[in-house]
């Protein structure tokens, strides 16, 4: 049976589903979940914002819990963060790379759906391995009120852009330039979960 994990790979969803107070979501398919350190430490850089502190809350009450689907990703980047950067390579897009390279190598049969929103991701130059998606936050939450777990996908993504003006935080919060609701490639009978 192919099977299908969810990997978070920036902050992006994270920070707009715990503005929505709505971080649950991600367990809702019922696949695993998982969040590379690079996030956990690009998170922690910016603590002093509220969808960051809530989405790192979050992140600890669900990690190492028993039977959880939630788990993470140590590719040792953050520790070599400087070092890479002085090499002139981004450190988001190593890890990106360790992770889908792991992925592939033990997961060779089955689908992971890369939840994004930078679009900076979908620009990189390396090739995606075939049994890897880009899905942003909005088709993923599209798909959760498509299999009627959520009411109304406008509404979550209403409350995230809400709370973040309420708390302040004048960073761009979800990145509407272009929207990767990619099935998952060469198995057309595979469903996203």
């Amino acid at each position: 049976m192919t099977t299908c994990a969810i990997i978070v790979t920036d902050t992006g969803p994270l920070k707009t589903l715990a503005y929505a107070r709505r971080l649950d979501l991600f367990l809702k398919p019922g696949l695993p979940v998982y969040i590379t350190d690079m996030v956990i430490e690009e998170l922690r850089a910016g603590s002093q914002y509220l969808g960051n502190q809530l989405a790192l809350d979050f992140i600890k009450d669900q990690v190492g819990v028993s039977g959880g689907l939630l788990k993470k990703i140590d590719t040792g980047v953050p520790q070599n963060a400087e070092t890479l950067r002085s090499l002139r390579v981004d450190p988001g897009e190593q890890s990106l790379k360790i992770v889908l390279e792991d992925y592939y190598s033990t997961h060779p049969n089955d689908y992971a759906l890369l939840l994004f929103e930078d679009n900076g991701i979908a620009k990189k130059t390396f090739v995606l391995p075939e049994n890897v998606s880009l899905l942003t936050t909005r088709p993923f939450l599209q798909e959760l009120e498509r299999r009627k777990i959520i009411a109304s996908a406008e509404d979550v993504l209403k409350a995230a852009e809400m709370a973040s003006l309420a708390a302040c935080d004048e960073r761009k919060l979800l990145s509407r330039k272009k929207e990767h609701a990619a099935p998952p490639r060469n198995d057309p009978s595979v469903k996203w979960f």
